[in-house]
């Protein structure tokens, strides 16, 4: 499986998820892309790899001229939200914080129908770490919370080539 085909079961599940959970204007997108540009204003869940971990030894199968090689794979990658937090006197305690957004992905990815499509996908979730919650100071030099976490996908990669026929052999006894 390669990465843009893991990223999209990856997308589909946080925003079939959300929109369960009736946050379904919530875009989710990949992080760090060429045409991004400035502080996005509303509220969006955004999620990039981290890191791709090759798990225990590949195998290699050879049959009828072809070669399977596969090896499986843990690939890392974090989820994060933001959600412009605007000081004033009334505040709308309905609205979702960055966080709250973050342990909802978080929820999303554990739940059964989650582990379903990605199962369905040939996909498993080996684990998801707590959610971190630093701060720092954004475009109007505020303290922004910027909550994230980590969650870890499996998955298998093969290739196959072609194993050219041998034409003849040839048999010889050597003296030693």
């Amino acid at each position: 499986m390669n990465d843009n085909a893991l990223i999209k079961v990856l997308r589909e599940v946080l925003l079939t998820g959300l929109a369960a959970n009736g946050q379904g204007s919530v875009p989710v997108k990949q992080a760090f892309q060429p045409t991004q540009q400035g502080a996005n204003t509303d509220a969006t869940v955004y999620f990039f790899k981290l890191e791709d971990q090759r798990y225990g030894f590949g195998s290699r199968i050879y049959e009828q001229g072809d070669l399977s090689e596969k090896q499986r794979y843990i690939t890392t990658f974090q989820i994060e939200a933001w959600v412009r937090q605007i000081p004033q006197a009334v505040v709308d305690y309905s609205q979702l914080t960055a966080s709250d957004l973050v342990n909802l992905c978080a929820r999303i990815l554990a739940s059964q129908a989650a582990i379903n499509t990605f199962s369905t996908n040939k996909i498993g979730v080996l684990r998801s770490t707590e959610v971190r919650n630093p701060y720092f100071k954004d475009d109007r030099g505020q303290n922004e919370a910027s909550p994230s976490f980590d969650i870890q996908l499996t998955h298998g990669d093969t290739s196959t080539s072609t194993v050219p026929a041998t034409s003849e052999t040839e048999f010889k006894i050597y003296e030693v």
